[in-house]
């Protein structure tokens, strides 16, 4: 009995989630047709306003519209321009952080690691100057 009540309730959580995702869906959906409802209804009213005013019912009013939606793509194809501009300056910056930064560090390392017995030091003391001054020990590593 004690097995079935458990499933019982696993069963009805499951549901619930189930149900709760549904519901976020269906009240989405219902506020953007909500919304796009306000606007037809607005430009509607406009529309009437202007022909109760004795205004021609014409297309000339959607000209904006028209200039506006013929201009997106050469804005669409400058934001592309902008973005591969900017990638181009990332990839420069990366390639400078590399080249200037980590490489001298790996490699001032690399040359501790080989020259170390010749110094007469240990790992335990490089690791040990490096957790005491972490700046130094990279500065000196760097140049």
């Amino acid at each position: 009995n004690n097995v079935n009540s458990t499933m019982a309730t696993d069963i009805l959580k499951v549901q619930s989630l189930g149900a709760s995702r549904l519901s976020d869906v269906t009240t989405l959906a219902v506020g953007y047709m909500f919304i796009f409802s306000l606007v037809i209804f607005y430009l509607g009213i406009i529309t009437l306003i202007r022909y109760s005013r004795g205004e021609p019912l014409t297309m000339g009013r959607f000209y904006g519209i028209a200039s506006i939606a013929e201009t997106i793509p050469s804005l669409f194809r400058q934001f592309l321009a902008a973005m591969r501009h900017l990638m181009t300056m990332i990839k420069v910056a990366f390639l400078l952080v590399i080249e200037l930064g980590v490489f001298p560090l790996m490699c001032g390392w690399w040359l501790d690691v080989c020259t170390i017995r010749m110094f007469g030091k240990s790992i335990s003391q490089r690791v040990e100057f490096f957790s005491v001054s972490p700046l130094a020990s990279s500065l000196v590593h760097w140049v």
